[in-house]
């Protein structure tokens, strides 16, 4: 073979060189000069070389299906040896290879593609230059790249892998991992990677905190039940269908085109500062709003079975593909006078009634929002929400709802966690009766949960029969149409609640403490022109120096009006502490019998 007369002829000179330039060197100096040194290096390379030009044997490669494609691709003279430093990519795919033992030999390996074969195990550690790698269609059960570090591609897809470390591969962009049984993805210090592509798996966390540059997420069908995108910034789509998702964030997602959420257990998604979404794909939830008054290019939206009661479209001019039906909800009736009637204006705000459509021709009075039943208690009924002004040709713009009613105040039936022998009992009974306080659910009222400041807001707001009020953005934690806005606007405009001077926050979910509740019914009575003379010396209590200045007044006044008690014998205050849903209903009780 030529290359072996050349390494010969080659070995002869430089070691007759070393025997020529040796003699005429002073053996008084000791440090090899320029020539030596050079003479070293072509050694070392020469080394080097030999050690890459290896047999094509089954020691090395056992598998002889590798051994044939290696000969066929790389053995041009027939000599069964192969210089693997000159060899950087590898192709195997559709071979039946069971094993790609020798794989270490190649150095300077930078793509290998292996996909569809029957390896079960694959030591990639010593291919530290590899960029490329698809693995796929195997019987991996575990895959080690923790040397690979230049690597930029990897297509690891159906196989079995349970643990996928992915720790500090910076140069990766994409990353396909779908078909397996993972359950760990560690993607820490993948600040480079730009899609990712694992459906079909058993994920259920995942950190993307350090993927910055992510553009493209497939998560399908796995079992996340929470996922962050703070810092994914740049994320154009998201598919996410088939999980256990209950909350997701979309505030710092702008770049946010298509959206798939389907089957999932979300109930609220703010998308408004995703203006670019064209695809919305959220049906099979627990959505009870969705606000799409800043998504004016969606132009493909499924809703279909979630728990809204209604929805506006308006804004989407350009929306071409639409499920809204069927919507699930409950309503609670009501016996007014004699007759079971259902306040649609607790579930629907006025400018939407006209657009209401009851089955069976039920009396709706538009003025009140108030739908009357007839008197056989029905347990189901039906109506439809038109969601544009003008109506898309063959598509369901009328979303259909499927309301079961819900009778209560019915031979005294209440909540299953509320007895009559409770200390909260008459409280609860009172504000529920007085349609203030609603349960948690249909047969829960959680006295001992505590209160948001939000559900305090809509408390007083029921309090003053409702008042519409027109948006303003006021605070940036407070979305237009939800279920807590209009009250907090409300009790904002009028001076009753203020945000926090710090961040300009309402804190809608920041649970309400004994002083803040103590200064909003202060402030309402004030509002309504009560006496708010009352007042009372609160420095027995143990806690009052823990009442702040800007609280004394109210709380003064709520102590010497009976509205607001100590607790463990009267020794304690409790300023600070949180208000639990059975306080609230008996500090508003004792309010509205004060000032009856």
């Amino acid at each position: 073979m030529k290359i072996k007369t050349m390494i010969i002829v080659l070995s002869f000179l430089v070691f007759n060189s070393i025997e020529i330039k040796a003699a005429e060197i002073s053996p008084n100096i000791k440090e090899p000069n320029g020539l030596e040194k050079q003479v070293q290096t072509e050694e070392t390379d020469l080394t080097s070389q030999l050690d890459s030009y290896i047999s094509i044997d089954e020691n090395i490669f056992p598998d002889s299906v590798f051994r044939d494609y290696l000969r066929n691709e790389f053995d041009t003279d027939g000599d069964n040896r192969i210089y693997t430093n000159s060899i950087n990519e590898i192709s195997v795919s559709l071979l039946g290879i069971k094993s790609l033992k020798g794989i270490e030999s190649f150095p300077n390996l930078e793509k290998l593609i292996c996909s569809v074969n029957n390896i079960t195990n694959l030591d990639l550690q010593n291919n530290k230059n590899l960029k490329y790698l698809d693995c796929s269609v195997n019987q991996l059960n575990s895959l080690d790249l923790s040397n690979n570090t230049e690597l930029e591609f990897l297509e690891c897809s159906m196989n079995n892998l349970e643990i996928l470390n992915l720790n500090n591969q910076s140069k990766l962009k994409e990353l396909f991992a779908k078909e397996n049984i993972i359950k760990s993805l560690n993607l820490n210090g993948c600040n480079s990677l730009e899609n990712i592509q694992g459906e079909e798996n058993l994920i259920d966390n995942i950190d993307l905190s350090t993927c910055y540059k992510l553009r493209y997420l497939n998560l399908r069908n796995n079992e996340l039940s929470h996922l962050e995108l703070n810092n994914n910034q740049d994320i154009e789509e998201l598919y996410l269908d088939n999980n256990n998702i209950s909350s997701l964030e979309l505030i710092n997602c702008p770049k946010l085109i298509i959206l798939y959420l389907t089957s999932n257990q979300v109930s609220n998604l703010d998308f408004s500062n995703n203006k670019n979404l064209q695809q919305l794909f959220v049906g099979d939830n627990n959505l009870t709003s969705l606000n799409l008054e800043f998504n004016q290019n969606v132009t493909q939206f499924f809703c279909q079975d979630n728990n809204l009661a209604f929805l506006d479209l308006t804004n989407q001019k350009d929306i071409y593909l639409l499920s809204l039906s069927d919507q699930l909800i409950n309503m609670e009736a009501k016996l007014v006078e004699g007759e079971w009637v259902i306040p649609v204006s607790e579930y629907v705000p006025k400018r939407f009634w006209n657009r209401l459509t009851f089955d069976e021709n039920y009396n709706f009075d538009l003025e009140t929002g108030r739908l009357i039943l007839p008197n056989n208690k029905v347990q189901k009924i039906k109506y439809t929400c038109k969601t544009v002004e003008n109506e898309l040709s063959d598509n369901d713009s009328n979303m259909v709802v499927n309301v079961n009613v819900v009778y209560k105040n019915d031979e005294n039936t209440y909540f299953t966690d509320i007895n009559d022998t409770d200390w909260f009992y008459e409280s609860v009974k009172y504000v529920y009766d007085n349609g203030l306080m609603t349960g948690l659910n249909e047969t829960t009222f959680g006295p001992y949960e505590n209160l948001a400041r939000a559900q305090f807001a809509v408390i007083l707001h029921r309090m003053n029969d409702e008042p519409s009020i027109e948006y303003t953005n006021k605070f940036p934690d407070v979305a237009n149409e939800q279920w807590y806005t209009d009250a907090i606007l409300w009790a904002n405009e009028i001076g009753v609640v203020t945000g926090y001077s710090n961040t300009g926050l309402f804190g809608t979910g920041d649970q309400i403490n004994r002083e803040q509740m103590a200064v909003m019914m202060y402030r309402y009575a004030q509002y309504k022109g009560y006496d708010t003379s009352a007042s009372a010396d609160f420095s027995k209590f143990n806690d009052a120096v823990y009442v702040n200045d800007f609280a004394k007044d109210a709380m003064s006044w709520a102590v010497g009006t009976g509205i607001i008690t100590g607790k463990d014998n009267e020794t304690r205050l409790d300023p600070q502490g949180s208000a639990t849903r059975a306080e609230c209903a008996t500090i508003i009780m004792r309010f509205m019998e004060y000032y009856k």
